[in-house]
Order: structure tokens, then C-alpha cells, then sequence
């Protein structure tokens, strides 16, 4: 089936706490997990409902804005997110822009990306400060899509 529309979904990737407690990478990939079944079973739908067209994909906004962990901690889930992605809801999700990013990030992005799976490298960009102009450029090619 040919995608006539797609979803932006935006959360902020990760807080490192919570109050004064630390969040484990198992509570982050839970999280994801719950909130992509939400997104199939009723975001999607009602979007397709709405507009009349069948809107079957999505774009991720990834926020690290406050991101407190180590770099390579960041890019480990990261990849475990988009890995969970690829094998349980394969072709959902079009592109994950990722947004304030941290400079030491992107230094260990440019080490780690060449190791990753093609499908999973080609998905994700990182977008320079808040990346408003590179997402406006994305939501436009969406809606003409």
C-alpha cells in the first residue's frame, strides 16, 4: 500500500531523572514501546479517519534537550530504540530527526553510525540547534506527500 500521509511524532528522547531518581534504559524502552501501540491502534487510525486518506507512518522528533547521561549512553539507546522500531514495527517510521543535540553526541554518532544497519542509518538525522528550518522542510515534504 502506497503511504499518502504520515504522523510527526514529537517526545523529548530522554530525562535522565525523574525528581532526584535515574530512569533505566528498560523504563525508556518500555515507554517507547507503549507509546508506538498507541500510535497503531489509535493515533493512525483516527488520522486516517479524519482525513480521509490512510495515514500509515511517521516521523519521530527526538528532543535530547536536559539530556544528562553519557554520550555513548545516548547513542546506545538510540539504537536499541530504533532497533525495536525496525523489528517490531518495520516501516512505521520513516525518519527520526533528532534535535538539540549535544556536541559530544555528535562526535560519538560519527564513530558509531558506520556499525549500524543501513535501514537504521539511513533513518536517522541529526539536526543542528533546534533544527526548526530542517523540520519544516520534513513536515512540508509530509504534507505534500
Amino acid at each position: 500500500m502506497k503511504t499518502v500521509g504520515q504522523a510527526i511524532d514529537y517526545r523529548c528522547l530522554i530525562r535522565a531523572t525523574y525528581g532526584n531518581k535515574a530512569i533505566s534504559f528498560h523504563y525508556y524502552v518500555q515507554s517507547h514501546i507503549q507509546i508506538n501501540e498507541y500510535r497503531d491502534r489509535v493515533i493512525l487510525p483516527f488520522a486516517s479517519k479524519k482525513y480521509g486518506k490512510p495515514i500509515t507512518t511517521c516521523v519521530k522528533v527526538l528532543d535530547m534537550t536536559g539530556l544528562k547521561v553519557l554520550a555513548l549512553s545516548q547513542i546506545k539507546l538510540l539504537t536499541i530504540i530504533s532497533t525495536v522500531d525496525d523489528l517490531n514495527y518495520p516501516e512505521k517510521t520513516n525518519t527520526y530527526c533528532i534535535v538539540n543535540v549535544p556536541y559530544i553526541f555528535s562526535a560519538c554518532w560519527k564513530v558509531v553510525k558506520p556499525l549500524l544497519q543501513e535501514r537504521i542509518r539511513e533513518k536517522v538525522q541529526l539536526l543542528s540547534g533546534c533544527g526548526t528550518d530542517e523540520l519544516l522542510k520534513v513536515i512540508f515534504n509530509v504534507l505534500k506527500s
